[in-house]
């Protein structure tokens, strides 16, 4: 039995890690790397592996940097299972049918802007359509067969909509391995959705380590920050742009956004949520209150609807949404992409970030070489669509916000996963955090043997 990393390793994005059980090969994840359009360009086209000999995929959600390489995965042969919760199907079918547009659109506009021919999309609409007819739908805590000598089992990971951990039970050799993948693992008490659940009985643990070197603040610390930066553009007529993910971030900024409105924390203003996909996505959400926690009942009741309000706007044509550059504070604008590498954000930076009046409000994890990146830096010159802008917006950081389980959560679920285990790969993180948290696991005096692997390293288990 052998694991090799060829995604989010020694990184972020991109997550894709192969097992190999006998003659069977399985796939946790297979995501897009997301990042400056040349490097990415580069690193999703080739996969490392033959996409034909892969036996079954085994995903545990739907956010682009795990599910976003699926279509080019069929479009280079794949033809076995994949196996999600049904909420992280409906939802990686949006999240993929939107990279097939997008991707056109890039290089197009990319081509244009260095005249030269457009380079073709990895993966088209009808590969999506292709690689979702291979969806296994299993529901949480319920045993399903992978493939020979694989079995699987999900718990709910906390993170979004339908994320799950995973449990596999590997047999092969003679050889009976349980090995933990966690995808990326949520906080406790978010809103919305359940807190993340143990993984139980493990030999192997292969976490996440986003933010394995940091302590993130409280959601009431988030909500103290939301509520005063909001107040303050209120008063001073300012335009609040917020690069959202459309998948979970922006649902659980509408969700604090009513709540606070409806206990007159903050005063009733313009809200636009400017993404499509992410209109489809919550339109996805309210197809699964299955998913959602007691307290998202208890706050808004079976009937009211948590994602919709009197001053909220959802924003559908292209017109539309240039007309929000046009109009006066005090608003906010709720656009996607989260890392402000694509999507109509860039549009509506463009025409905000050099206006001293105005705010941004960063609400997630921005990767290493992003424009989100540069934002968070708060470098004075940013380079959007080829041109120089001064940052002179006001940048605010609210990394209380983030669905990634900090230092003490990853520490903490490590030691609840069994006496048994024994290894741990540490994944989905950049150097620093990954090697802050290696140094925390092993003081632990518990005895794990801590890995970072490169891309590309395999290891046997």
């Amino acid at each position: 039995m052998n694991i090799t990393f060829y995604g989010a390793a020694g990184e972020v994005t991109g997550s894709k890690h192969l097992l190999e059980v006998g003659e069977k090969k399985v796939l946790l994840d297979c995501g897009m790397f997301q990042g400056k359009f040349s490097e990415a360009e580069k690193k999703n086209r080739f996969f490392g592996f033959n996409p034909t000999e892969i036996d079954a995929v085994v995903l545990s959600h739907a956010h682009l940097d795990h599910c976003g390489s699926l279509p080019l995965l069929y479009r280079e042969g794949f033809r076995g299972k994949i196996f999600s919760t049904s909420a992280t199907r409906d939802v990686a079918e949006l999240i993929m049918l939107d990279s097939a547009k997008i991707q056109q659109q890039d290089r197009s506009f990319y081509a244009e802007l260095e005249g030269r021919e457009p380079l073709p999309p990895l993966y088209n609409e009808d590969d999506v359509k292709g690689v979702l007819q291979l969806f296994d739908e299993v529901p949480y805590h319920k045993t399903f067969s992978v493939v020979e000598g694989v079995s699987g089992y999900f718990r709910d990971a906390g993170h979004i909509l339908g994320s799950a951990v995973v449990e596999l039970s590997l047999i092969a050799e003679g050889r009976n391995i349980k090995l933990g993948f966690t995808g990326d693992l949520g906080r406790k008490n978010t809103p919305i959705i359940r807190d993340p659940e143990y993984m139980v009985d493990l030999d192997i643990l292969i976490s996440e380590s986003t933010y394995g070197g940091s302590k993130h603040e409280s959601f009431a610390e988030a909500r103290r920050v939301l509520k005063k930066y909001v107040k303050e553009a209120f008063a001073r007529k300012a335009k609040i742009i917020v690069p959202s993910f459309a998948l979970e971030r922006t649902q659980e900024l509408i969700y604090l956004l009513h709540e606070m409105i409806d206990n007159k924390e903050i005063p009733r203003f313009p809200i636009y949520v400017d993404s499509p996909l992410a209109v489809d996505i919550t339109e996805v959400f309210r197809r699964h209150p299955d998913c959602f926690d007691q307290e998202t009942f208890a706050t808004f009741g079976r009937n009211d609807d948590p994602f919709g309000f009197r001053n909220l706007e959802y924003i559908h044509s292209i017109s539309e949404s240039k007309a929000l550059n046009k109009q006066k504070g005090p608003m906010m604008i709720i656009a996607s992409a989260g890392m402000c590498e694509g999507g109509r954000v860039k549009h509506h930076l463009k025409h905000s970030i050099d206006d001293r009046n105005n705010m941004i409000f960063i609400t997630g994890y921005m990767a290493r070489g992003t424009l989100g990146r540069e934002i968070v830096e708060q470098k004075p010159e940013i380079e959007i669509f080829g041109e120089k802008h001064k940052l002179r917006a006001q940048v605010i950081v609210l990394n209380s916000l983030s669905a990634h389980a900090d230092q003490p959560a990853l520490l903490d679920y490590a030691q609840n996963c069994g006496d048994n285990l024994q290894k741990i790969f540490l994944v989905h993180g950049e150097d620093n955090q990954a090697q802050a948290l290696k140094e925390e696991l092993l003081s632990l005096d518990r005895g794990f043997k801590v890995e970072i692997p490169q891309m590309g390293e395999g290891f046997e288990l």
